[in-house]
This record gives C-alpha cells, sequence and structure tokens, in this order.
C-alpha cells in the first residue's frame, strides 16, 4: 500500500488489505478518524512511520506473524486502541509507534531488547505479556552493548517488577546470559543499587550469578562491597560470609621493615601480596603526622598487575 493511500480518508470505517501485501506505506491510513476495523494479511512485513497514526476509531490491532518492524509512529494517536498483539517475527519498534494510546490494556510483545520501553508509561495497561523465546530460552542481544531485555529492564525503576518476573518466567535462561561487558543481570542489579524485591527476584532465578565474572574480573559482591555493602542486600546474594574481615593494620615509619603483628588472618586477596607490597615499596609506606601515604594505591596497582581486579 503506497505512502498515503488513504490519507485522511474520514469515512473510511473498515479494511481487510488482501494477501501479497508486505508494506503499509508512510501516512497510509493517516486520520482516518473513523477506522475501527483493521485486518493485515500474513504476507505484512513493514508497517511504516505514521501509517495509521490518528486513527482514534480503531480499538484492537492484530499484527501477523511474518511481520518484521513497526516504524516510527505508526499508531501513534490511536487513542481508542485498547488492545494489541505483536508477533515473535517483529524485531523493531520504532519511536513512538504507540505513543499516545491511552486505552491500552492489553499487550502481548515479543522478548526483543527494547520491548517494553514503549509501553512504560501507559497507565491503562492492565496486562503485558511476553511469547515465549523461539531460541532455546535465549533472548535476543541489541548490538552495541549485547543487552537483552532483562538487562534493560532490571536496573531502570520504572519497568515494573512484574515485567521482569514475566520475562523470567518466559525466557528462564535469560538469567545466565551476559552483554558486551560481560555482565549478568545481577551485576547491573548491584551496581545500579536496584531495590530489594528485583535484586531477590533475579538473585532466585540464578543464585550462582553472585560468583560471576565480567571483563573487569569484578563480580555482583565486588559492586556490593563498592556500593558500601547494604545489609540487606547483602543478606539476600549471601554476601554476609563475603564480606571482607577486619585485619590488623600495618602502621609503619619509613624504612622500618614490614613484619606481621600478630596470627589474624590478613584477607586482603592474601597477605603473600601485602606483605611483598609491603617490601618493595617500604619507602613510600608511612605516616607522616598522621597522615596515610600511598599504600591503597599501590595495592590496588599490584592487584591489576595480576589480573586480580
Amino acid at each position: 500500500i503506497g505512502n498515503g493511500a488513504f490519507f485522511e480518508c474520514k469515512e473510511l470505517k473498515s479494511i481487510i488489505i488482501p494477501q501479497n501485501v508486505e508494506v503499509v506505506g508512510e501516512h497510509a491510513f493517516y486520520k482516518c478518524y473513523t477506522l475501527s476495523m483493521v485486518e493485515l494479511p500474513s504476507t505484512i512485513k513493514i508497517i511504516k512511520k505514521d501509517a495509521f497514526m490518528w486513527c482514534i476509531s480503531l480499538t484492537s490491532v492484530k499484527v501477523p506473524e511474518g511481520t518484521e518492524e513497526i516504524c516510527d509512529r505508526a499508531f501513534r494517536y490511536c487513542s481508542e486502541l485498547n488492545e494489541l498483539d505483536l508477533p515473535p517475527s517483529v524485531q523493531g519498534i520504532g519511536k513512538g509507534a504507540f505513543d499516545e494510546c491511552d486505552s491500552l490494556t492489553k499487550v502481548t510483545l515479543p522478548l526483543i531488547a527494547d520491548a517494553c520501553n514503549h509501553f512504560r508509561n501507559h497507565a491503562s495497561l492492565a496486562a503485558l505479556t511476553f511469547l515465549p523465546s523461539p531460541d532455546d530460552g535465549l533472548l535476543q542481544a541489541e548490538p552495541l552493548e549485547g543487552n537483552t531485555l532483562l538487562h534493560r529492564c532490571v536496573p531502570n525503576e520504572q519497568h515494573p517488577l512484574i515485567h521482569i518476573a514475566d520475562i523470567l518466567k518466559e525466557c528462564p535462561n535469560a538469567i545466565q546470559q551476559r552483554n558486551t561487558l560481560g555482565q549478568t543481570p545481577l551485576h547491573l542489579c548491584v551496581s545500579n543499587n536496584m531495590n530489594v524485591e528485583v535484586t531477590k527476584v533475579i538473585y532466585d532465578a540464578w543464585p550462582e550469578a553472585v560468583s560471576a565474572r565480567n571483563e573487569l574480573n569484578k563480580t555482583p559482591l565486588d559492586y556490593w562491597r563498592e556500593n558500601g555493602g547494604d545489609e540487606v542486600i547483602g543478606n539476600i546474594i549471601g554476601a554476609e560470609a563475603s564480606k571482607t574481615t577486619i585485619v590488623t593494620a600495618f602502621l609503619l615509619k619509613k624504612d622500618k621493615n614490614a613484619i606481621i603483628v600478630d596470627d589474624d588472618p590478613i584477607l586482603l586477596r592474601g597477605h603473600h601480596l601485602l606483605l611483598e607490597v609491603l617490601k618493595d615499596h617500604n619507602d613510600k609506606i608511612y605516616t607522616n603526622y598522621g597522615r596515610r601515604v600511598e599504600f591503597g594505591k599501590l595495592f590496588l596497582e599490584q592487584l591489576h598487575s595480576r589480573n586480580m581486579l
């Protein structure tokens, strides 16, 4: 159907688009104010931008399997649209494709990376359902950062918990998928200080993720410590047993040899490394009128040089 084919046909009430049509062109049904029923053929591949914009009488749309793309603003201002079914073949949804569809109550979506973003501001929405993943329980990852729909939902408080729970229900293997930085959903959850409810759902779906390392060689536990070690979150992810133990403090004056003061365990990535740093850099590790100098920086450098960070 060509661009603007039914532009502002304000008396058009229904249409059955015949088979073999693959594209609904730009502005094809723009401002068809009385259009309330559209039947799309199984051959449709693309619904172009603004195609059904301002079809204010349209109440439901069933996009057929085989449709690959719904472009920008395709259904914007369809204010009476209350039910929408998108098939798993849809690979992309354009910007504002369903904006101002203020009557939407039920939406069925494929598990693609940005699916939720198009419906997070719809106050009328009562049910958002995800289709099962056709790819062995794995989610599609967007090409640049490798984030899946679950990666995007987890650190974003605008997405209700029910979205995350339903993704995990339909695609349980998604919890183990990593983005290009090697981050699991739990990495993003903990590093972004997500709330208790989200953290528990993500942790319970795959508890072993607490020891998974990303490209920076960091685990979710490392991020938990960096963020201050919140006790409630720590209890959820089993971090209590992994907290850094209180250790012997070394307070050295310049040119003094490093010694183990007592038998307390040194758990700063192993006391051998700690003593090595003290030995090699003793000229820089001392206090001068109570001022701490250099040690923390040196120790981190040594950890990094050994790929321990």
